[in-house]
């Protein structure tokens, strides 16, 4: 962990760790849309390059990454969630994001 912060800090990334429990959908939904929120700061306020990830990295992250394009990037062809997972499985295809806590958010 040590040499992916150092990683991270020399390219200009920031490590910020945001657990999102995944037992509990009602939690999921409230970390989801925070989570969304920092994402969009991040990304759209302070200019930051973000990597997000999880340990599986299937359900999570994904999910994450599509509820803040849901509620931050709003895209024409985008009209659902679903629409927006498939289009992140183009690039992970084994993403396997809980749509319906994040129906529940946006």
């Amino acid at each position: 962990m040590k040499s992916l912060k150092q990683y991270y800090q020399n390219h200009n990334i920031r490590y910020y760790r945001f657990p999102l429990s995944d037992l509990n959908e009602d939690e999921l939904c409230a970390s989801l849309f925070l989570g969304a929120q920092h994402l969009n700061n991040m990304i759209n306020t302070e200019g930051l390059k973000v990597y997000v990830h999880c340990t599986s990295g299937i359900s999570r992250a994904p999910a994450l990454i599509v509820t803040y394009l849901c509620l931050f990037k709003k895209v024409k062809q985008w009209e659902t969630p679903k629409k927006v997972a498939q289009y992140l499985r183009t690039y992970h295809f084994n993403s396997k994001p809980n749509l319906r806590a994040i129906e529940r958010v946006i």
